[in-house]
């Protein structure tokens, strides 16, 4: 599926799904939350969030005063539905940008971040181009000192999302894909359950960049 099929593939899915029977709904994203406060994020950072989609995270990240958001997917959609829910709490404090995280024409264009976390995107890269492009971007963008923050499927997790073959992955792996200046702080695997109640394993990793 080429770069334009699967940005329609995801247009579909928003325009036709209600947000909370998405297989990756979290209600509230503690594990991700719990280790962006354990790291003791800077606040007034910039945070970057990577296949935002409609995730809850940006909502709780505002109430915990974070206040310079980048909130990226690939989909228009999603991240209208985001704005809307997010409403005038998001006013100056969330930056909503359409791109594409493997061919990117506004990302680059951004200050360096201080902080980046996927749990949407990065599985879905299945061609080592396409994960080299995205490793690529990452480095691009966020500062010396700054965190990343990864979430995939596990290596026993899903093969399949939402029609779609996904690479697993664990901690070490990610390291590798990061680079030696990456050092891992903490990982661990987590099962999120999807509203069906479905099991879907997880692998969750923060690393620092050196500098």
């Amino acid at each position: 599926m080429n770069r334009i099929s699967q940005r329609r593939h995801w247009e579909r899915i928003y325009e036709g799904s209600e947000e909370e029977k998405l297989g990756w709904y979290e209600a509230m994203p503690k594990p991700s939350l719990d280790l962006i406060n354990t790291i003791g994020t800077n606040k007034n950072g910039r945070l970057l969030i990577a296949g935002a989609g409609t995730s809850r995270l940006a909502d709780c990240l505002l109430e915990q005063g974070f206040n310079d958001i980048i909130a990226t997917d690939i989909s228009s959609q999603a991240l209208c539905l985001l704005k809307k829910r997010l409403g005038e709490k998001a006013r100056g404090k969330v930056t909503f940008v359409v791109d594409d995280l493997l061919r990117p024409k506004l990302l680059p264009g951004f200050a360096p971040v201080q902080f980046w976390q996927d749990r949407a995107v990065l599985h879905f890269f299945v061609d080592e181009e396409d994960r080299q492009a995205y490793f690529d971007l990452l480095r691009e963008m966020l500062a010396p000192g700054g965190h990343a923050l990864l979430a995939a499927f596990n290596l026993q997790g899903a093969k399949m999302c939402s029609g779609l073959p996904v690479m697993n992955y664990n901690a070490e792996m990610l390291s590798k894909s990061l680079g030696p200046e990456f050092e891992l702080i903490s990982s661990f695997d987590f099962t999120h359950h999807t509203p069906s109640g479905e099991p879907r394993p997880y692998v969750y990793g923060v690393w620092r960049r050196e500098g």
